[in-house]
């Protein structure tokens, strides 16, 4: 499989983790640590393709502000947030286990909508890159 064409199906994954976390926004009860889950998994898989865009084979890690220090240590990525980063990153792993899940549903929904504009630039960044 040729570089490009592996780039292109992470940012396919990428896309598909942001459209169902669309989708699910609909749903009642609101199903918020499913909707973060796919929040982060959507923008882990942007910074992946960054760096197999790079030839850099992904690190099995979900901590996104570790990937972003690593796609920086290559290229300087579009401005990114932190904050929507640390947001995120517990959706990954924390919030998918039973227990205590204390999220309103306007941060769901603010993490949703932010996770989409940050993917959005992401993915046009890495188009850019490869044209």
């Amino acid at each position: 499989m040729q570089l490009k064409d592996l780039v292109h199906e992470w940012m396919q994954k990428a896309r598909q983790d942001l459209d169902s976390a669309k989708f699910l926004s609909d749903m009642r009860p609101l199903p918020k640590d499913i909707i973060g889950f796919h929040c982060q998994q959507a923008v882990e898989k942007c910074l992946k393709a960054f760096l197999v865009l790079h030839d850099i084979e992904p690190p099995r890690s979900h901590d996104l502000l570790y990937l972003k220090t690593k796609c920086q240590s290559m290229e300087r990525l579009p401005e990114i947030d932190d904050t929507i980063l640390s947001r995120l990153n517990p959706y990954a792993v924390e919030h998918r286990y039973p227990g205590e899940i204390d999220l309103d549903e306007s941060e769901v929904f603010s993490d949703l909508e932010k996770t989409g504009l940050l993917v959005e630039e992401l993915l046009g960044h890495i188009e850019n890159l490869m044209n």
